[in-house]
C-alpha cells in the first residue's frame, strides 16, 4: 500500500446562537455562503433573539483511492 500523505482543506461553520448559548453549528463549504446564512440571521430589526457567526475549521480531505 502507498503511503499518501492526509491533505486539509478550510471549511466554514455557521455556528447559530440564541443569546449566548450554540443552538446549532453546520458547516458550510465557503466563507462568502456562511456569511451570507450569517447575514440573514443578523438582520437587524427583526427581534429575534438568534445571531450568528462564521468560524474556519480544518479538514481532512479522505483519499477513496488508496
Amino acid at each position: 500500500r502507498i503511503y499518501r500523505p492526509s491533505m486539509k482543506t478550510v471549511v466554514f461553520i455557521l455556528v447559530i446562537l440564541k443569546g449566548s448559548e450554540v443552538v446549532e453549528e453546520a458547516e458550510i463549504g465557503s466563507n462568502q455562503d456562511c456569511s451570507w446564512h450569517a447575514s440573514l440571521i443578523n438582520e437587524k430589526g427583526t427581534g429575534s433573539p438568534y445571531s450568528a457567526y462564521c468560524k474556519p475549521k480544518l479538514k481532512t480531505i479522505v483519499d477513496r483511492n488508496g
